[in-house]
């Protein structure tokens, strides 16, 4: 049986904005925790408040509630005082509800000192250099920064957008999908846009300016706006490091990007038409290994060793049972993977396709889970953090 620690003994805190850390939950916070039923995917939310002791009483009882040290518990709260949080009937875990007055529910970790942390706001830095060959910035590119900014504070994510001056002597770009004799997207010279087969240009991503400093690296997503896209049937292309496949010794390249780095770049079309394009692709980065699905889980095609696909899998069940809380065997972890790197969901913000639904506004309570574990979002990455 798994240990039970009395709410009124369990001290409640806060974790800091940007950094590892966490300070006491202010008396009057109101909390709300989803008491787990044994099916994950049910949500059960009870309100509790944080009382004089810094510890949780039942609202509205005088009773002693337990807390199982071993479950991550998704949570919502309010600062003492606060009004205007209204909690749906019921939550869909496949659209895990907005609820008004505070954004979507987030995970909350009993740590080892036996105290319940309640997540806050963290951030992410878009270190961003326009690479497009516009005489005035498209409204477009402020749209897709400003549904970025909108989508992910409902996460608690602040997106904090740094422009860079474009390097001296780098050409404008665009991107073309098919490369000569394969697949795949590759980058090329603007002046060259017309042409039917052009040269491709590889941008110096490893030298400077390109690179974040090395303090920010960890924290930080590199985004290039290009002119275009070509012949892609997207809007933009991610490409994250492989943390738990580089981990192994796997070196995770592209077409755009044949030069591995260790951190994680976005590619944006500045004529992109869907408000939640660039949200879409900062997601495939927050959401990555968890996100790439079961291809190399499972790895059908053999691009893995035996030794490499073992502690490939070994990371991905920790994500979901060590760190998100999810009280299921390894086994069953496949099952909330998706085949590949998107989602079958059509109104999903990680689909495929959502500007073909005109949604795309919509995350499953796993990949809220994941995208709050992303390492951009710790400012000590040594350090886990809710």
């Amino acid at each position: 049986m798994a240990t039970q620690l009395q709410l009124h003994t369990t001290k409640v805190r806060l974790a800091f904005p940007d950094k590892a850390g966490h300070d006491p939950a202010p008396q009057g916070t109101h909390v709300w925790l989803d008491v787990p039923t044994g099916t994950i995917r049910n949500f059960s939310f009870q309100e509790f408040v944080v009382n004089a002791q810094g510890t949780l009483d039942p609202a509205g009882a005088n009773r002693r509630a337990t807390i199982d040290r071993t479950v991550t518990y998704w949570s919502m709260w309010t600062a003492p005082g606060a009004t205007g949080l209204t909690m749906p009937t019921s939550f869909n875990a496949d659209e895990l509800n907005v609820v008004s007055g505070f954004g979507r529910p987030l995970l909350a970790v009993v740590n080892s000192q036996t105290e319940l942390v309640l997540p806050n706001t963290r951030k992410v830095i878009i270190r961003e250099f326009n690479m497009t060959a516009h005489a005035r910035e498209p409204a477009t590119m402020n749209d897709m920064r400003q549904g970025a900014i909108d989508f992910y504070k409902d996460l608690h994510i602040e997106v904090d957008f740094q422009k860079q001056p474009k390097p001296r002597g780098q050409p404008n770009v665009f991107v073309k999908g098919g490369a000569r004799g394969g697949t795949g997207t590759t980058v090329h010279n603007v002046t060259q846009i017309r042409a039917s087969n052009p040269p491709v240009v590889s941008l110096p991503l490893d030298q400077a300016p390109f690179p974040p400093p090395s303090a920010d690296k960890p924290k930080t997503i590199l985004l290039i706006w290009v002119h275009d896209f070509l012949n892609t049937g997207v809007d933009g292309h991610a490409h994250h490091p492989g943390r738990f496949l580089s981990n192994a010794g796997v070196t995770v390249t592209s077409p755009s990007i044949p030069a591995a780095v260790d951190f994680s770049v976005i590619f944006m079309n500045s004529k992109g038409s869907f408000k939640f394009g660039l949200a879409h692709e900062i997601g495939h980065v927050l959401w990555a290994d968890v996100g790439d699905g079961k291809q190399f889980y499972e790895d059908t095609q053999n691009q893995l060793t035996e030794r490499i696909r073992t502690r490939y899998r070994a990371a991905i069940n920790d994500v979901f049972i060590k760190h998100m809380g999810l009280d299921i065997p390894p086994a069953n972890v496949v099952n909330h993977l998706n085949t590949r790197d998107h989602s079958p969901l059509a109104n999903n913000l990680m689909n495929s396709m959502p500007a073909n639904t005109g949604t795309g506004d919509q995350l499953t309570f796993t990949q809220v889970g994941a995208f709050r574990l992303a390492p951009e979002l710790r400012w000590d990455p040594a350090v886990v953090i809710p």
